[in-house]
């Protein structure tokens, strides 16, 4: 079970090192000015895919990540996520992360709490108590727990935008099925976003959301992929053993 201690003590920011992800060029700079000169180091970037890069870089040493869960195709929720299950080998899943955003909906912010969330600050805020929101959730106490409550916690996805659907049919190979086998490709009308999931957790009708392959390199399924019942039992039967373990990233 988690716990969040109710302190209203503020961290040594000049000890912490901090990557603000956020897709919105005025948020991720008001962040930055809250934050620059106060920190340690502060670095930044506009979506979830560089963020991941940026961790996995040996000398990342990122104490604090600060970012927006309204961004797409992945949100801060799952990259938070990601750190708490443990799937970013090179990120301690105990880092702390605040989530900071012009969009406080009720089921994001009870979600991030679920994810052991830091904090979470909802602009408009001054910068100085924008850096004081900050620091009073980098003291708050928490334990670290299963993979599987973590995983389990429901995607968030943000409000949909008008957009119009875009439906493909291309040929394409999945773990040994046919060339011809025809696969089908959809770009979805109402904003979406990505998740990770267990196999077993995998809703048939959800779409794959980032490639899939295999050790070599080789390509096997292609983002975009309708996941019918019959392409997860094969990516199930690929799996093999480690079945229960695997996760891939997937929107609905």
């Amino acid at each position: 079970m988690h716990a969040h201690g109710a302190s209203h003590a503020e961290a040594n920011l000049s000890k912490i090192s901090f990557l603000l992800v956020d897709d919105k060029p005025m948020s991720r700079e008001m962040a930055h000015a809250a934050l620059v000169g106060r920190a340690r180091s502060v670095r930044q970037t506009m979506n979830v895919d560089k963020a991941i890069e940026i961790l996995a870089q040996p000398d990342a040493e990122v104490d604090c990540i600060v970012a927006d869960w309204d961004m797409l195709p992945v949100g801060g929720l799952e990259l938070l996520r990601m750190i708490r299950c443990r799937t970013l080998p090179s990120v301690d899943p105990r880092t702390s992360f605040v989530i900071f955003t012009a969009r406080a909906e009720e089921m994001a912010v009870k979600c991030a709490v679920e994810l052991d969330v830091s904090g979470f600050a909802t602009a408009p805020l001054s910068l100085d108590k924008l850096a004081r929101t900050i620091g009073t959730a980098l003291t708050r106490a928490w334990l670290l727990q299963d993979v599987a409550h973590y995983a389990s916690v429901p995607c968030v996805v943000p409000a949909p935008v008008a957009a119009e659907a875009i439906v493909s049919h291309s040929p394409h190979a999945i773990l040994g099925a046919s060339q011809s086998s025809p696969f089908r490709h959809v770009q979805p009308a109402r904003r979406s976003s990505a998740r990770m999931c267990g196999l077993k957790d995998i809703a048939p009708g959800s779409i794959l959301a980032r490639d899939i392959r295999d050790v070599h390199g080789t390509l096997l399924l292609r983002t975009g992929t309708a996941l019918d019942p019959a392409i997860i039992n094969r990516l199930k039967k690929a799996a093999g053993a480690g079945a229960d373990r695997y996760r891939v990233w997937v929107r609905t």
